[in-house]
């Protein structure tokens, strides 16, 4: 199942790094400098600080930033880090879509994809392997046709069929 499933899974991982990538750099856009670095002086830092972000992660550059959108999209409590937003000058509505938007994309979307790629090749190779036909399964068929008397190009007669088909 795994190795049908590596090259649709490997275009979907494609995909989501896409994604992280992309919204890591609106998310360095929109809140790259809400929280200031932990080292500047305490004269030089604006606002009331932040507790979760540059403790965890930050958006101050693409590194940090894609280790914190890889943090949310495994469900990791965002709350905290709206907080630190909302506190330091952010406003409601940028950050409440931009970490809705993602969470749905990234969860719903792209993990759900994911999951139903490996389901699917699953389900296609457990059916393969159950319903396979070899050549003595039509060896048989034929002898129970000749058997039966039925001629290729007549076919068979409907009221034959029930017992035909429970005979094979």
């Amino acid at each position: 199942t795994i190795e049908l499933s590596l090259p649709q899974a490997k275009n979907i991982m494609i995909i989501m790094l896409l994604v992280i990538f992309v919204f890591s750099v609106v998310g360095m856009k929109l809140f790259g400098n809400i929280c200031p670095p932990d080292d500047l002086p305490a004269q030089q830092q604006v606002g009331p600080g932040c507790d979760v972000i540059n403790k965890q992660g930050s958006f101050r550059d693409i590194s940090s930033s894609i280790s914190m959108m890889l943090e949310l999209m495994t469900n990791q409590d965002v709350s905290p880090i709206m907080r630190d937003i909302e506190r330091n000058g952010g406003s409601h509505l940028p950050y409440f879509t931009f970490f809705g938007v993602f969470w749905i994309v990234a969860n719903f979307i792209l993990l759900n994809l994911f999951i139903a790629c490996v389901v699917e090749n699953y389900e296609l190779g457990v059916a393969a392997d159950s319903f396979s036909m070899t050549m003595t399964d039509v060896d048989q068929m034929r002898e129970q046709w000749d058997a039966a008397g039925h001629s290729m190009k007549l076919g068979i007669r409907i009221c034959e069929l029930r017992s035909f088909v429970e005979g094979l």
